[in-house]
């Protein structure tokens, strides 16, 4: 496998913390996780619902488990549903899965803010279906905000995207196409890196997680930057809750080569079809 570059100034210990638990470990972190979300969804939607009438009763009632099945991306428990789908399809289509890593696209156009979130999810679909042509690969399109840096008129969310590759052989060409696809993002960040996988279900728990916490931008004594994790303000919770509620976790994922078998096995497990 063609060895790509780390950004070894951009560190995410909750994504760390992730990668190298065990497969229990992540399920009762996740489940935990998914409980403290529910809770902040709640309160945001209670303080921050402009309508105290059938709107809020209506967005509240999206939060209830039941809705779980919908796999709709702000539900707290449909992240787990679904990377439980992905697991299950990924071992019933991929026979011996080798030189498997994990995989990362940043590209600083896709940028928006919080306030505004001008996503383009196709858009950025057919961008990555672009880049990795010629990998197998799945996985989902995710938000970050940065707590502490403004685009535009709020807080960065930076679309990004989280996946597994495996059994890669690649040409060059292919690899120098994948780079030049990606621009990457702030403070050198590279628009493609991939690193070695040594635990299958912590990488794809990591592609698979809830938009429950944010980041910050630290700078560091030698003047370079780093980026931790930290809390979201209620505020915050709300917006994102009201952008990308429409947003499902199967229309979020991308997939290509072995990988596009494998989002279509998840899809038909779980029942899931497109809304009109």
């Amino acid at each position: 496998m063609i060895k790509l570059n780390i950004n070894a100034k951009t560190f995410y210990r909750n994504g760390y913390e992730t990668q190298n638990a065990t497969r229990e470990e992540n399920l009762i972190r996740r489940r935990q996780q998914a409980s403290r979300h529910g809770n902040q969804l709640w309160d945001a939607i209670q303080k921050h619902c402009p309508d105290r009438g059938r709107e809020k009763k209506e967005a509240l009632k999206l939060l209830r488990p039941s809705e779980a099945k919908h796999l709709d991306y702000m539900h707290p428990g449909a992240a787990t549903k679904w990377l439980l789908r992905l697991e299950d399809a990924f071992y019933d289509v991929v026979e011996n899965p080798e030189d498997a890593g994990t995989v990362t696209a940043v590209h600083a156009p896709w940028n928006t803010n919080v306030k505004e979130c001008s996503i383009d999810v196709d858009g950025i679909r057919r961008r990555i279906w672009q880049g990795l042509r010629g990998f197998n690969y799945i996985g989902l399109i995710e938000f970050a905000v940065f707590d502490n840096v403004r685009e535009g008129n709020g807080k960065l969310l930076a679309p990004h995207f989280q996946g597994i590759l495996w059994n890669v052989e690649i040409t060059k060409d292919d690899a120098s196409r994948a780079y030049r696809t990606f621009d990457g993002g702030m403070d050198g960040t590279h628009g493609l890196w991939v690193e070695k996988l040594t635990n299958f279900f912590g990488a794809l728990s990591y592609a698979v997680k809830l938009p429950a916490y944010g980041y910050r931008r630290i700078q560091c004594r030698d003047g370079s930057f780093a980026h931790d994790t930290c809390k979201l303000y209620l505020s915050t919770h709300y917006r994102l809750f009201e952008h990308l509620r429409h947003l499902s976790l199967p229309q979020l994922t991308v997939a290509g080569g072995e990988g596009a078998a494998v989002l279509r096995a998840a899809k038909k497990a779980a029942g899931w079809k497109p809304q009109k």
